[in-house]
């Protein structure tokens, strides 16, 4: 019992080939009983026969113990006779305890690990977040918040970067409106007093004497009548370029939708009909649809994009007005059947002063982006050549601007 317990042996057995029981030191088995357990170790146990002595795999006894046993072959002449040696593994209980704490330690440093880097993606990630957000209002043209990040890392340091662009563009544009302004304020005054003599030339001319030769009169008629178009048409650009350099907040309140629109295509029918264009509002308008709005400079971007939508358009087009609510959102759109645009002449459209026309400001697309960032909203566009041209604002439908 003693070498037993010195060497870690718990039980010896000799058995036969067959399984039989000849010596069980644990006193389970009777002499000659089949201990039908072994055969799981029966490759174990050929190979001990052969004379190469062989432990067996690990395995579970009753009381939860894992054990190993080994195979010896009984030398001799007399018929084959295996010792079986069974021992407790308490080299394998030791590992597998070190495993299961390994393993604890391993998801302890797996928790640690994410949890450091959890923190580190919100320590940088955040600054990254809100810097790109910074840019993306910068972008839109909001350049009266300034970058929120304030940090003295890399992300810092290209924040103050981002904030140095927007006080310059900042100040670039006051100084382009200030401009603007000046110009506009210099050339209405004179244009104001040439529109006042062309009245009064008006006047003179109908009052002319009644021996005026008629093709004198008619001649006259024509030129003055000319020069006041003429007039309207620069008073036209003095009040763009008034409206693309002033920043006026949108006075909001509730406007009837469909009657705004109504209004739009009374303006623009009477050049319509003289293109052939056909003039409509869309039937799926809700006929009840009231939004938040400045009506005074939506009602002028809806003017300004049915007017070119109309002037677009060839014999037999058609102009199409609606509006519906998507996400919270009213869309205000306006569509037509001409001949579309390019992508490249489309970015054009979209810069300030550029036009194709032969007596335009090139503000006209412009002033309606303006007009749907002071009501917090923004324009989307869809054309393609030969495939039509469609506008879309898109607005709060409750609420005011918003950045």
């Amino acid at each position: 019992g003693d070498v037993y317990k010195r060497q870690g042996v718990s039980r010896v057995l000799l058995v036969d080939p067959s399984m039989s029981v000849r010596v069980d030191t644990a006193s389970e088995f009777v002499i000659g009983a089949e201990m039908s357990q072994l055969r799981m170790d029966q490759s174990e146990m050929d190979r001990a026969l052969g004379g190469a002595p062989t432990p067996s795999v690990l395995f579970s006894g009753p009381d939860g113990t894992l054990y190993k046993s080994c195979y010896a072959a009984v030398p001799g002449d007399g018929p084959p006779l295996l010792i079986v040696v069974q021992g407790a593994a308490d080299l394998f209980r030791t590992l597998t305890g070190l495993g299961i704490l390994f393993g604890v330690l391993l998801l302890l440093a797996l928790g640690l690990l994410t949890s450091v880097a959890y923190a580190t993606a919100r320590q940088i990630a955040g600054p990254l977040f809100k810097l790109s957000e910074d840019a993306r209002i910068m972008g839109e043209g909001h350049l009266e918040r300034p970058v929120s990040v304030t940090s003295e890392d890399e992300v810092g340091q290209v924040a103050r970067a981002l904030e140095e662009m927007r006080l310059r563009l900042r100040a670039r544009d006051e100084e382009r409106q200030m401009m603007l302004a000046g110009i506009a304020h210099e050339v209405r005054n004179p244009l104001g007093g040439m529109e006042l003599y062309a009245g009064i030339l008006a006047e003179t001319v109908a009052e002319l004497p009644k021996d005026t030769p008629a093709p004198l009169r008619e001649e006259m008629t024509t030129a003055v009548a000319r020069i006041r178009r003429e007039l309207g048409y620069l008073g036209g650009v003095v009040n763009d370029f008034l409206s693309f350099a002033r920043d006026v907040p949108a006075q909001l309140r509730e406007v009837h939708v469909k009657s705004l629109m109504q209004e739009v295509l009374g303006l623009v029918s009477t050049e319509a009909a003289k293109r052939g264009v056909a003039l409509l509002i869309s039937p799926t308008t809700d006929e009840a649809l009231r939004a938040m709005m400045d009506d005074g400079q939506m009602r002028g971007a809806l003017l300004n994009l049915t007017q070119n939508a109309v002037q677009a358009c060839p014999d037999g087009a058609r102009v199409e007005l609606s509006a519906h609510v998507s996400n919270a959102l009213v869309v205000l759109k306006v569509s037509d059947t001409g001949p579309g645009m390019t992508p490249e002449a489309l970015q054009k459209a979209l810069t300030p002063f550029f036009t194709t026309k032969e007596k335009g400001t090139g503000l006209g697309l412009p002033l309606v982006v303006k007009t749907a960032r002071s009501h917090g909203g923004r324009l989307d566009i869809k054309t393609a050549p030969n495939a039509g041209f469609t506008v879309e604002i898109h607005i709060p439908l409750a609420q005011g601007p918003q950045i």
